[in-house]
């Protein structure tokens, strides 16, 4: 996890947070509390797709993110979300490549916004 505006594609992130919690939260493994007026934070992780789903069309899931967020798998963004602990996925297949593939998360939830 990452904070600020800049593209984090191919960063290296040298926070970590067990997600779903938030980074004010102590469950977080960050437990920043208000000590820090987060605006943006940037989540991401790595994965390959098994080789027996080669050829078939990808989804990505998320089960909510709070507030805005915008995906992108291997840098092109894949789609933004509005709403909240809503559900929402995304077709990703032609963003994926042979081997590693790598989804950013951006996430804007401005808790002194009062969104």
């Amino acid at each position: 996890m990452i904070y600020g505006n800049a593209l984090a594609y191919g960063k290296d992130i040298n926070a970590k947070i067990t997600v779903p919690f938030c980074p004010e939260s102590k469950l977080s493994g960050l437990g920043l509390g208000n000590s820090e007026r987060l605006t943006n934070v940037w989540y991401r992780s790595t994965f390959e797709v098994p080789s027996g789903m080669n050829g078939s069309r990808l989804r990505i899931h998320f089960g909510g993110v709070d507030y805005k967020a915008w995906v992108y798998i291997n840098g092109p963004l894949a789609g933004t979300h509005i709403g909240g602990s809503a559900a929402f996925n995304f077709e990703i297949t032609k963003f994926l490549k042979a081997g590693a593939n790598e989804v950013v998360v951006k996430v804007l939830d401005d808790m002194w916004s009062g969104l």
